[in-house]
Order: structure tokens, then C-alpha cells, then sequence
């Protein structure tokens, strides 16, 4: 009975961080979709900063400044800053 608790839990365990993981590219796809939508085309540098960002807080966030950017050097520059902290 203890070892298919334990098998459950990690089952469980797995399945949290899959979902996770799905939170995550969903907020980064987000991002990408805006700055897609008002720019058209954005750079690899962008595209590549954020696939590395792994936090899904500052990825939410980093959907707002798309969204409020009036062009998109600004939001390169939001971003690097986010990238230095």
C-alpha cells in the first residue's frame, strides 16, 4: 500500500509540474503573440530572451508592458531590464 502511495505521489508530482510547464509556455506565447500582433515582426534576440525566462509571474508581467509599449524598443528595453535583476 506504501509503495502505491508513493508511485501516486509522484505521478501527482509530475503532473503538477507539467502543468506548470504549460502555465509558463502559455504566458510566453502570450507575450509573443502581442508584440507579434502590434509589431508584426520582432527579433530573434527577443524571441530567444524570452524562452529563457522560466518565471511565470514576470512573464504575466512582461505581457503587460507588451500590451503598454508604444513601439517596440521600448519594450526591448522593459525587457532587458527585467533581464539584469
Amino acid at each position: 500500500m506504501l509503495i502505491y502511495g508513493l508511485k501516486r505521489g509522484k505521478r501527482g508530482e509530475k503532473r503538477e509540474k507539467r502543468e506548470i510547464e504549460g502555465a509558463i509556455e502559455e504566458a510566453r506565447t502570450s507575450v509573443i503573440d502581442v508584440l507579434k500582433l502590434k509589431y508584426a515582426n520582432i527579433s530573434q534576440s527577443i524571441t530567444t530572451m524570452l524562452q529563457n525566462i522560466q518565471d511565470h509571474n514576470e512573464l504575466r508581467i512582461l505581457r503587460r508592458e507588451a500590451v503598454l509599449a508604444k513601439n517596440l524598443s521600448e519594450f526591448q528595453t522593459r525587457l532587458n531590464a527585467y533581464q539584469r535583476i
